[in-house]
Order: structure tokens, then C-alpha cells, then sequence
């Protein structure tokens, strides 16, 4: 089966577990530099997300971040930050 350039048989090899997660933590806070980790939990409602990171200054992206962030990070994977991130 096919739906469109896709396989359905793609959409079938991704675990249920893996599906449920992506849909429910498609935002992420980072933390910059002195702040502590948020890892954020299936079934978190998204206005919860976004009042936590603009209460406590935490910036959002729609995927995980892949480096620590800080000022020498900031600085070295500029354009990164600048395509992918939300500054708050």
C-alpha cells in the first residue's frame, strides 16, 4: 500500500510507543546554561509547557536541542539557534 510518495508499511514499522510520544512532546524547553533540565511528560498540555518556560525564561523549540546551551554554544551553532529556537 502506498499514500502518495509514502509507504503505509513506514507508518506500520514505527512502534505505537514511539507514535504516542512524538504527538505529545513535539515541544521542548531548553535551558540555558545554570538552569535546571525540563524533560517534558506525555499527556502535558501545551499551555502548561508555554506558561513554564515564559514564567521561568526557558526557551522552546519544535525539536530537541542536540548541544548544551550557553554562551560558547550559542556563539558556535548560531544559525542553529537562530532557524529552530523561540527566545523568551
Amino acid at each position: 500500500m502506498s499514500m502518495g510518495k509514502y509507504n503505509l508499511r513506514d507508518f506500520f514499522d514505527v512502534h505505537l510507543k514511539n507514535k504516542i510520544s512524538s504527538v505529545h512532546r513535539y515541544i521542548h524547553r531548553v535551558a540555558y546554561d545554570d538552569q535546571k533540565p525540563v524533560k517534558t511528560r506525555l499527556f502535558t498540555y501545551v499551555e502548561d509547557i508555554l506558561a513554564h518556560a515564559l514564567h521561568d525564561h526557558y526557551c522552546i523549540t519544535l525539536i530537541e536541542c542536540p548541544f548544551k546551551f550557553n554562551f560558547e554554544s550559542l556563539l558556535n551553532q548560531f544559525g542553529w539557534f537562530c532557524q529552530f529556537m523561540y527566545f523568551n
